[in-house]
């Protein structure tokens, strides 16, 4: 259904016209004559403003999309029903939206903390460029798809999924995304003049599930776009908004074209899509999505200040075979230097994890390759971010048991190193020393974190384990005593525990802390705090069908020996005779409690 055009008068010749196609056709012969009426040309949408979903309506929908449209009117202003200058001189009560956008940033605003290429300079900078790439159109037809059976659109579709990618890359939990909307309702939908509004959307993906997440955002869309008279400018001011170096509120912008790009012909020629040159970014970077015929375009705009062409949508992984025991990492010259100057941050996870061998195989693996790290980021002005082991703490069930009992109850804290833990695991005391090495890199002024990990077992989200269990001395402790089938009685007792930290938190939670950099905090014990006890966990593995007999500690010792002797069985013996103690029995308790401090 079209909506009935009003009557236009062509101000160089005073003629009426009522029907579209008419006017078109005289409008053409009117420039044929050489006729050049200064006045805009204005597409009018032939689409009712009632029949477009609430969500449709965002920044790209700007003036009803009229570019894009087939009935092309060429009119003055002074012609059009309705004036700009009635939409700038209207009065509007915004008390109601007032109060929604104030009661949606009512506590601690977020600030999104992304990985740049080049440090955020003190004073803001809107240097910028951008790149295109493009979405096949199968892709989008599937995202579609999808969007209709989960009963939403692809606009919050992909706003949902903007949010979790900036969680992803920025760390946190928090995010705000602008968006423009196009400003226009009721009786200004044909008006010629700039309505746009900009518009800020609050998102929090943390555990929840996609479906509901986009449900979500679709839903605080629609609040946003209902609530969309507030000028943001004001929203700005009464939120007393001053941020040093960057944008208020949000940083980051997505624009999505509710509707497809179609093709435009004037006459018999067709026009041509040709690129903006852009110079300029109001934001980090803003993402605009434009549907076409045949796929979708994705412009990527950012800011030159904070980051490089190839890191925007290229590839951001860049291998470099290295040796971290020679100089240089055994690179060419041009390699390291180009590697001084863009890494920010190096994350050590490299180690050696065996536990037997001679202390000068640990020492140059484990400790002196550290030096040469700290050296690096001295050189290149990077934070280093250690991966080490709270095994350091001789708490040790998930690595090999020292022999060390402490007398007393000893807690081991971040702020602790040294509390009288025995250090003769060469293991444990290459990490040892290891850290002294950070840690006095750090009294010198080198930014850095420690990452003390906890035993680190299979992932929470789907219960994969590493691949290389068999180093992972606490699997191995399990596993042999669930092939024994018996457990010794001393070992259920009311203080002895098993921690288990899943590798895919623990990375999380290291992320989370690289991202949010704390210059104030330098030791982090990630781990669970939720302990199992191992009374607790036999009851668990009988549950499983793993049952477990608790035997007297002598009878233990006498079928651990004889593993020793059985074909197949070997590997048993040897995860068990090193963790004994004199009295021939396991001892893994050493009375040291890990603790993070408050």
């Amino acid at each position: 259904m079209k909506r009935p055009f009003a009557y236009i008068t062509a101000p160089w010749t005073g003629t009426q016209y009522q029907d579209n196609e008419y006017a078109l056709h005289y409008c053409r012969q009117v420039y044929d004559a050489g006729f050049t009426p200064i006045c805009p040309l204005l597409f009018l949408s032939p689409i009712l403003n009632d029949k477009i979903p609430q969500e449709h309506k965002d920044g790209l929908d700007m003036g009803r999309d009229f570019l894009r449209r087939s009935h092309v009117l060429v009119v003055c202003g002074d012609t059009l029903p309705v004036q700009y200058r009635a939409f700038a001189a209207r009065k509007y009560d915004h008390t109601t939206s007032e109060q929604y956008w104030l009661s949606v940033f009512s506590d601690e605003l977020p600030a999104l903390e992304l990985n740049t290429d080049f440090h955020r300079p003190a004073k803001q900078n809107f240097r910028g460029a951008a790149v295109y790439e493009t979405i096949p159109a199968a892709l989008h037809e599937k995202i579609c798809a999808e969007c209709r059976k989960l009963g939403i659109t692809p606009y919050a579709f992909y706003m949902g999924a903007f949010h979790i990618l900036l969680s992803k890359f920025g760390g946190g939990e928090d995010i705000v995304v602008g968006f423009p909307a196009s400003g226009r309702g009721g009786k200004f939908l044909d008006a010629l003049g700039m309505f746009v509004n900009t518009l800020a959307l609050r998102g929090k993906p943390e555990e929840k599930t996609v479906r509901d997440f986009l449900n979500e955002i679709r839903a605080a869309s629609v609040d946003a776009l209902t609530h969309q008279d507030y000028p943001y400018g004001a929203l700005v001011k009464k939120l007393d908004l001053r941020p040093e170096g960057r944008n208020p509120l949000f940083d980051v912008m997505l624009a999505y074209q509710s509707e497809k790009m179609t093709e435009i012909i004037f006459g018999d020629e067709p026009a041509e899509l040709l690129p903006v040159p852009v110079t300029s970014s109001k934001y980090d970077f803003t993402f605009n999505i434009l549907p076409r015929q045949e796929d979708v375009v994705l412009m990527v705009e950012y800011c030159t200040a904070l980051f490089k062409e190839s890191n925007q949508i290229g590839s951001r992984i860049q291998v470099f075979c290295g040796d971290l025991q020679k100089d240089s990492m055994g690179l060419e010259s041009k390699e390291y230097k180009m590697l001084l100057d863009e890494v920010g941050t190096v994350i050590n996870a490299a180690a050696s994890v065996k536990h037997y061998g001679s202390y000068q195989y640990f020492r140059e693996v484990n400790v002196d390759t550290v030096g040469r790290l700290i050296a690096f980021c001295r050189s290149g002005y990077a934070k280093l971010i250690h991966i080490s082991t709270l095994s350091v703490s001789g708490n040790s069930f998930g690595d090999d048991f020292s022999g060390y009992i402490s007398e007393t109850e000893k807690h081991f804290y971040e702020s602790n190193l040294y509390i009288g833990q025995p250090l003769e695991n060469v293991y444990a005391r290459s990490k040892f020393e290891a850290e002294k090495l950070v840690l006095e890199a750090a009294l010198n002024g080198l930014p850095v974190h420690i990452m003390r990990m906890g035993n680190l077992t299979n992932r929470q989200r789907d219960g994969v384990f590493q691949i290389n269990h068999q180093t992972n001395a606490a699997a191995q402790r399990i596993k042999g005593i669930l092939e024994l089938g018996v457990v010794p009685d001393y070992l259920i007792n009311e203080d002895m525990y098993v921690e288990f930290t899943p590798i895919d938190e623990a990375a999380q939670a290291i992320m989370l802390l690289v991202r949010h950099f704390d210059p104030d905090r330098t030791v982090f014990h990630i781990n669970s705090t939720k302990v199992v006890y191992l009374e607790k966990l036999m009851g668990y593995f009988t549950a499983l069908g793993y049952p477990l007999q608790e035997i007297p500690g002598d009878e233990f010792t006498a079928v651990l020996r004889e593993t020793a002797k059985q074909a197949g069985k070997e590997h048993i013996f040897e995860t068990f005779i090193n963790d004994m103690d004199e009295q021939d029995q396991l001892n893994y308790d050493s009375n040291i409690r890990i603790k993070v401090s408050a």
